[in-house]
């Protein structure tokens, strides 16, 4: 079964763009699915839009509701895009 790759960054997004090469490149056996910030500003947005990979910014995946709410809505998105693996990418 190949992996499904769910990213959750918040910045420039050079290591989600390290494994999106690694990928299109046949070096890493995976499909990228999505990418989840909490930084609507964040490069890494641009990344996902650049690689045709849905993108779920900051006001769809967070929000002023409980920290329990957000959770529920972050899992909503990595369920709905099938994601097997959750890559939490730093800078």
């Amino acid at each position: 079964m190949k992996l499904r790759l769910g990213f959750l960054a918040s910045h420039g997004g050079s290591n989600v763009q390290a494994i999106l090469d690694a990928c299109r490149e046949g070096r890493l056996d995976a499909e990228p699915c999505v990418v989840i910030s909490n930084n609507s500003d964040a490069m890494v947005l641009d990344r996902a839009m650049a690689a045709r990979i849905p993108r779920v910014p900051s006001q769809l995946a967070y929000s002023s509701r409980p920290k329990s709410a957000s959770m529920k809505r972050i899992l909503e998105v990595l369920v709905k895009h099938r994601v097997n693996l959750i890559v939490l990418a730093g800078t």
